[in-house]
């Protein structure tokens, strides 16, 4: 009876061993999803410009105007949407130059920066202190906003003539731990 009982349990690790070798490694399952492309204003992590001329939205399809397709920041751009630029050796400040909500379900961290190849010096900030370059990171809450506030210095003793500087800002997020 013993000798039953041990075969009985050796056969069973052994069947049991082979169903686990036979788990499947991967699987393919057809179901619904929904992703819809919006405007920038209407995002999870939503972008919407502040109370400068600076900060503006543009359509895609039809140039500036009030749809909110994206964002676009042009710190040439002062009164009525002209172009006018800095000066050298100039100190500029946008206060709340756009604002940042997050739309998502989770707290988030988000970084915005500026991918800048050399001109003036950069800092932003998103509460009482100035970053130590052009990024600032800072956690949103589900549904809570914050402006960030961009400052500009054109210290550039060695121009001989105007340049104009054409930079990528990002925006990312990822859930805060």
């Amino acid at each position: 009876m013993k000798k039953k009982s041990l075969l009985l349990v050796v056969a069973l690790l052994a069947l049991s061993g082979l169903m686990a070798s036979m788990a499947f490694t991967s699987a393919w399952v057809k179901d619904k999803m929904t992703l819809s492309v919006v405007n920038t204003n209407e995002a999870l992590i939503a972008l919407e410009p502040g109370n400068h001329n600076a900060a503006y939205y543009v359509d895609n399809a039809k140039g500036i105007g009030p749809v909110a397709s994206t964002l676009r920041i042009n710190l040439n751009r002062g009164k009525d949407g002209v172009e006018y630029g800095m000066q050298r050796n100039s100190r500029y400040q946008w206060d709340e130059l756009f604002k940042v909500t997050n739309n998502s379900e989770n707290t988030v961290k988000v970084t915005v920066s500026l991918d800048k190849k050399g001109g003036p010096e950069v800092s932003m900030k998103t509460g009482s202190s100035w970053s130590n370059g052009p990024q600032t990171t800072f956690t949103l809450k589900s549904g809570e906003s914050k402006y960030i506030d961009l400052y500009v210095y054109t210290r550039t003793e060695n121009w001989v003539t105007p340049t104009s500087y054409n930079w990528t800002m990002r925006v990312s997020a990822s859930i805060a731990e």
